[in-house]
């Protein structure tokens, strides 16, 4: 039985206060993330938290179960996800002892392999093909000639790596890469959270879900764009 995205919802609402708290669907269930970092899954309708010292400590009577399909991978079994208190403090806790987000390695298009073996590269356009600006975007670099590789930034959400890259080579305030008008941005309330944050643990929160990167976004060797503004696109592509 897979799990219902009102069960993650309502435990995400419930860890609010624990921080920045998003989730991803993987394989066919769901990764929690609490500022850039993963903590628990959600399999079957039940939180399964990662075993931490602090967990133990802080809830001696949980019950270590095996995650389905990786029998050899325990996790606490967290069966009272109404006690919002409790839940905020276990995970923020554990969150303490655990890694940020394992950094992924970009992947490279087939595209990008064959303009290496040629010896040039053209340009990365990250775009959500939905988005109106995004149809814009594009149809200003087809009407202009210019060569490019496309990337669904939905299906292909940026990593941690690529990002920390972009932004450095960017010259831009970290915060142009967030896309601030978005609903998840909205709903998780990042306008007033960000300050807080520092820049690693807004780049790891960046890279957990595509929709929260502002689009679309031009990756080229000597330029780094977010938005579609076409006077300052004609000034840094033309």
């Amino acid at each position: 039985m897979a799990s219902s995205p009102e069960f993650v919802q309502y435990v995400a609402d419930q860890l609010s206060a624990a921080g920045i708290i998003t989730y991803r669907k993987m394989f066919g269930e769901y990764a929690l993330y609490c500022n850039g970092k993963i903590f628990a899954l959600i399999c079957d309708d039940q939180l399964l938290l990662k075993k931490t010292e602090a967990a133990a400590r802080i809830a001696p009577y949980l019950e270590l179960v095996p995650i389905p399909g990786y029998e050899e991978k325990k996790f606490f079994l967290i069966e009272d996800v109404d006690d919002k208190e409790f839940l905020t403090r276990i995970v923020v806790e554990s969150c303490k002892e655990l890694p940020m987000q394992k950094k992924r390695k970009p992947k490279k298009s087939v595209s990008k392999n064959r303009q290496e073996q040629k010896g040039d590269k053209t340009m990365l356009f990250i775009q959500y093909p939905p988005c109106s600006t995004c149809k814009k975007a594009k149809n200003w670099l087809d009407e202009n000639g210019l060569e490019y590789d496309s990337r669904n930034i939905k299906e292909e959400n940026p990593t941690y790596e690529e990002l920390k890259e972009w932004y450095s080579r960017s010259g831009l305030p970290l915060k142009r890469f967030f896309n601030t008008s978005g609903m998840l941005y909205k709903s998780m309330g990042l306008k007033d959270k960000l300050e807080s944050m520092s820049e690693d643990e807004q780049l790891s929160l960046l890279a957990t879900d595509g929709m929260l990167v502002k689009r679309p976004l031009i990756i080229a060797d000597n330029v780094i764009l977010t938005g579609f503004r076409q006077k300052e696109w004609e000034e840094k592509l033309i």
